[in-house]
């Protein structure tokens, strides 16, 4: 009948009625265990949703390494890690009578993310309640209870509340919102949960590979480009960490040190080629264990220099997920010497994408596309990144400048030019919202359209919108950062690059007339 197959097209009605009822028959007659494998393979050939697209080698290959079973138990620890990371980030809003949180609700201007606007504090106690509500959820992510749901709400809580202010942003948030963001895709409650015992048959020990691929990837851009953004003529020759660290030389027994600059070289140049090559050191067998101890020391040290809030403990976490998929099996045998091991299922032989898992790989390609190119848009536009801050943000560029700056601002009216005033920035910005928006462009821009829409609130007309603004970064010497007299109230925020922004002065230019001499840089801030 085989040999026939081909002719099919040509044959008679008939004849290939008779054929067709042949093959049946030899179907029939076979294993039923072979049909059962037929009849699995022909569905998953059914189901092939790339196979228009590439080529059958790629999708086999993408199914095979994507899909591997793999021990769950490394994302599981993770989840639960995190979760209660995420409960200790969240009480922290509730200690000292609500301070942290009772100060975002009573800023006097709230500077918002571009296309969040829409973005506010809910009425009354609302955001009391969110907040302890958003630690219920991410216990509810350790213990693995409702998972999924319970990933989704706290990612959207956290969100809201990241979103709230401008000035108030850290990478380390943003870190916060992808991870409890993907949280939500993966099978991290597939066993120690209480849905693993709630739902037995959606109990497992494995995961697809990508579960773990995915992390791993997202923490390995992280330290890459922190170690790249390290990359420049500041952090090289030892700042901003040659002021930062004398400045801690009160601390017992490492105060000394602070104050060496050959330490403050030392960390600078450590600190880059630790977060550049981490990553791959944590990938070779032989180097995990050294690259981990090298891991642990750079983020705790940090933690005790700058206590930079949950960064190191999320990071510390995070990277665990780096080891040897069964390393939580191997430590529980090391420990109680009985013989630990996850029975992995064997892929099918028709190795074909279906319409869920072809989705599940777009989602993963757009992703990782995204924290890949996002983190480069600053070569997008002129100037230093350090200095103009356009495409800072979301690009893991963390601790790498200082800057001090004072800015004033006055506004004049059109019909009487000789007449300006002075704004009081103290009546209208916090204390911390002063010192981000004095050396920030971008959110110098957002203030100054704040100030036009308040005049012509209180005088029905358009003012123009002046300011000065001196600023030194990494310790250079102070210098305009806005052209003088430009009219701030006329430039459209969001629009890069800023041609009212003056270039950073080079290093070893000290005749540029942009620089400010430090003498009227004092009498500025004050």
């Amino acid at each position: 009948t085989h040999k026939e197959a081909p002719f099919r097209s040509f044959m008679s009605t008939k004849r290939r009625k008779q054929v067709e009822n042949k093959e049946k028959d030899s179907v029939v007659k076979s294993d039923p265990r072979d049909q059962s494998i037929a009849e699995e393979d022909k569905k998953i050939q059914k189901d092939g949703f790339l196979d228009s697209f590439l080529p059958r080698f790629v999708t086999d290959a993408i199914y095979e390494k994507a899909w591997a079973p793999t021990p769950a138990s490394s994302l599981v620890f993770f989840r639960i890690v995190w979760g209660l990371i995420m409960a200790y980030e969240s009480s922290t809003y509730m200690t000292r009578n609500w301070s942290k949180l009772e100060y975002i609700l009573k800023l006097p201007i709230q500077f918002k993310y571009y296309g969040f606007e829409w973005v506010t504090p809910w009425p009354g106690y609302g955001m009391h309640i969110h907040v302890a509500l958003m630690g219920v959820f991410a216990l509810m992510i350790t213990f693995g209870f409702l998972y999924r749901l319970s990933a989704a709400i706290f990612f959207m809580m956290f969100a809201y509340l990241y979103l709230q202010e401008m000035t108030l942003y850290l990478n380390h948030f943003y870190l916060v919102c992808i991870i409890s963001f993907l949280f939500i895709f993966l099978d991290a409650a597939c066993c120690w949960s209480v849905d693993a015992w709630l739902w037995p048959k959606s109990r497992r020990t494995w995961v697809p590979y990508w579960n773990i691929w995915i992390i791993r990837t997202l923490v390995s851009v992280v330290y890459v480009y922190a170690g790249i953004a390290k990359m420049n003529e500041d952090w090289i020759r030892g700042e901003p960490l040659l002021h930062w660290l004398p400045k801690r030389r009160k601390y017992p027994i490492i105060g000394y040190f602070m104050e060496q600059p050959w330490v403050a070289l030392l960390f600078s140049w450590c600190g880059l080629l630790l977060d550049t090559f981490l990553p791959f050191a944590l990938e070779v067998k032989i180097l995990r264990p050294f690259a981990f101890l090298a891991c642990c020391g750079f983020h705790l040290m940090n933690k005790v220099i700058f206590n930079i809030g949950i960064f190191p403990w999320m990071m510390l976490a995070s990277t665990t997920i780096h080891f040897e998929t069964g390393w939580i099996e191997h430590a529980a045998t090391v420990i109680t010497g009985k013989k630990f091991e996850t029975d992995l299922p064997k892929l099918p032989k028709v190795r074909r994408l279906n319409l869920k898992q072809a989705m599940t790989i777009i989602f993963i390609c757009a992703f990782m596309s995204h924290q890949i190119i996002t983190p480069l848009r600053h070569l997008w536009y002129p100037g230093d990144v350090v200095w103009t801050e356009e495409g800072h943000r979301w690009s893991w560029r963390m601790k790498l400048r200082d800057k001090a700056a004072a800015f004033k601002f006055w506004v004049r009216d059109l019909k009487q030019p000789g007449n300006r005033t002075l704004i009081e920035n103290d009546r209208l910005l916090s204390k911390h919202q002063q010192r981000k928006v004095s050396c920030r462009p971008e959110l110098l821009i957002l203030y100054a359209h704040y100030i036009k829409e308040m005049v012509e609130r209180q005088t029905g007309r358009t003012p123009e919108v002046t300011a000065e603004v001196v600023c030194s970064v990494n310790f250079r010497p102070p210098q305009h950062m806005i052209v003088p007299g430009y009219d701030l109230a006329k430039a459209k925020p969001w629009e890069w690059p800023n041609e009212w922004v003056i270039p950073l002065v080079p290093l070893g230019d000290n005749s540029s007339k942009w620089l400010v001499d430090p003498k009227k840089y004092s009498l500025l801030a004050e």
